[in-house]
């Protein structure tokens, strides 16, 4: 009985802090969080995406195949895009990726027209360790509670 607190102590540790995570990821005010919402700026909806690295994207521009591309973002989370190199995109929305790559995009093309899509998204993990059935990385679907996890 004495051998298995710690495991037990560890296990409930570790689903308290992921539980934690997903809580205030889901509160109004964490805004840092890659997944917690969108900018005061985007017409008050605050259900925006936000890209966190792992993200699979595809980026079409109008009108120029040579710039559409499917990439991932990468663990720093940037994406590499010709003529303009690397462009911070974990932690942004769609919309404010799409802006920020046609602004730079100005320099290059007459009035391009940028779209931003995630096309597989990676979900947020949570890691349980101990005495249990499938010990590691499970991914998190829902915010959920220590009991639950």
């Amino acid at each position: 009985m004495n051998s298995m607190m710690p495991v037990s102590l560890s296990v409930l540790i570790l689903l308290s802090t992921a539980s934690a995570i997903a809580q205030s990821s889901n509160s109004p005010q964490a805004t840092s969080s890659p997944r917690s919402g969108a900018s005061p700026s985007a017409a008050g909806n605050t259900s925006d995406y936000r890209m966190v690295p792992g993200d699979k994207l595809r980026i079409e521009v109008y009108k120029d195949q040579q710039l559409s591309q499917s990439l991932q973002v990468r663990p720093d989370g940037k994406i590499t895009l010709p003529l303009i190199g690397d462009v911070p995109a974990a932690g942004a929305t769609p919309r404010e990726l799409a802006g920020t790559l046609t602004e730079r995009l100005k320099e290059y093309l007459t009035a391009p027209v940028v779209t931003v899509i995630v096309a597989e998204a990676v979900p947020p993990m949570i890691y349980v360790l101990g005495e249990v059935n499938t010990p590691g990385a499970q991914p998190l679907s829902s915010p959920v509670t220590v009991l639950q996890a």
